[in-house]
C-alpha cells in the first residue's frame, strides 16, 4: 500500500535538500543519492530510531527504498 502524498509529513520542494532523513520521507530520490553517497549514513537512526530507509518505506516510497537497498542499508537495522 502506497499513502497518497497529501498524508506525507513533510511538504515537498524543489529546492535540494540537506537532510537525508527529510528527503527519504518525501520520496526526493535525486537528495537521497547525493545526501546519502556523500556522508554514507543509511544506516544511522534518527532521535526516534528510524533510519532513512526507515522513513522512505514509512511513507511508501518504493524507489528511494530500492535505491538504498541497491546501497546496501542495513534492512535489518
Amino acid at each position: 500500500l502506497q499513502r497518497p502524498e497529501w498524508q506525507s509529513v513533510w511538504t515537498h520542494n524543489t529546492v535540494p535538500m540537506d537532510d537525508p532523513f527529510e528527503a527519504a520521507q518525501v520520496g526526493d530520490l535525486a537528495s537521497v543519492q547525493h545526501l546519502v553517497t556523500a556522508s554514507n549514513i543509511h544506516d544511522e537512526g534518527t532521535i526516534r530510531e528510524l533510519t532513512v530507509l526507515h522513513l522512505a518505506c514509512l511513507e511508501g516510497h518504493p524507489h528511494v527504498v530500492e535505491w538504498l537497498i541497491g546501497q546496501g542499508a542495513n534492512v535489518n537495522a
